[in-house]
């Protein structure tokens, strides 16, 4: 044997004596790893029982897209005009700004006062018997802002599958009747919202459209602008008409009858094994100490 085996040898050996001094330790301090993992339990135990259940309601929808043809390629040089017309030539539907449009404040704020959400969101500081607000520093009100922050951070998520490109809404609330109701409302108000939004812009599009067809004596740029103008009455009757102008909901949501979070049992076992390691750090501590003072600290 060389002495590269013979110095691995050695070291496996040490190795093998050093776990087993660990664990005569450890065997030697059980009771404060046990109590110390019975405490950290426990204190799971009762975090996981005073957290309330929450539910989740799920909406899935898919992108409507717009059924009219592509102008780019025929506009030319008239493309930089109706981009000042605020006219999309490209065709279709932009899912992610209509996504974007849905988190927005100015969305989310206005779906919230629609439907007085307030007192539910923030229903620890409010008075449903007398209207009024539990806070002595007027600061402290809830705002619109406010309530802004706590529905897109705590409430509200939505994700886009970009394989299939389907959408899923979701609403985390206490109460899963509550939850269904703001996700299916949620996605109407969206549809509806954006559908007044496409028809205001091409309202405003087709008069600034026809100042240019009076301002010009050109025969073929009038053309080409009757064709902006056409195609932006298109966008304004298929608005009107269709029901779900942006999204079209493929799953709508159901009241859920099972919680979605808390894990009460992952928070438990976390809570143990928590326990269980820091007993066996606070062991190495201690005899870490008694190591370096050259004294026995008693646990």
């Amino acid at each position: 044997m060389n002495q590269t085996e013979q110095n691995t040898n050695i070291a496996a050996t040490e190795d093998e004596i050093d776990l087993i001094e660990l664990f005569k330790v450890f065997w030697a301090h059980k009771l404060m790893i046990v109590t110390i993992t019975a405490i950290f339990t426990a204190g799971s135990v009762v975090y996981a029982l005073y957290l309330p259940n929450i539910y989740t309601a799920e909406v899935t929808l898919a992108p409507v897209s717009s059924d009219g043809n592509s102008l780019s390629g025929g506009l030319g040089a008239l493309g930089g005009l109706a981009s000042l017309a605020g006219i999309s030539t490209s065709g279709g539907g932009d899912t992610a700004a209509n996504i974007a449009v849905i988190k927005s404040r100015l969305f989310i704020m206005q779906f919230i006062k629609e439907n007085d959400l307030l007192p539910i969101l923030f229903v620890d500081i409010w008075d449903s018997e007398n209207k009024k607000w539990l806070v002595e520093d007027q600061k402290k009100t809830p705002t619109l802002q406010k309530g802004y922050a706590k529905f897109t951070k705590s409430v509200l998520q939505i994700s886009e599958d970009k394989k299939t490109g389907l959408i899923n809404l979701k609403i985390d609330w206490l109460d899963p009747e509550i939850a269904a109701k703001w996700a299916n409302i949620l996605v109407a108000k969206a549809n509806a919202f954006l559908k007044q939004k496409a028809i205001a812009e091409s309202t405003q599009s087709i008069a600034y459209l026809k100042d240019q067809i009076n301002s010009t004596s050109e025969v073929g740029i009038q053309e080409l602008l009757y064709k902006l103008i056409e195609k932006e009455l298109q966008t304004t009757k298929l608005a009107s008409v269709r029901k779900d102008y942006a999204f079209k909901v493929l799953d709508p949501a159901l009241v859920p009858e099972v919680k979605s979070k808390p894990v009460r049992s992952l928070i438990c076992i976390l809570g143990a094994m928590l326990g269980g390691v820091l007993g066996c750090i606070v062991i190495l501590a201690k005899r870490a100490l008694s190591n370096a003072y050259g004294r026995d600290i008693e646990a």
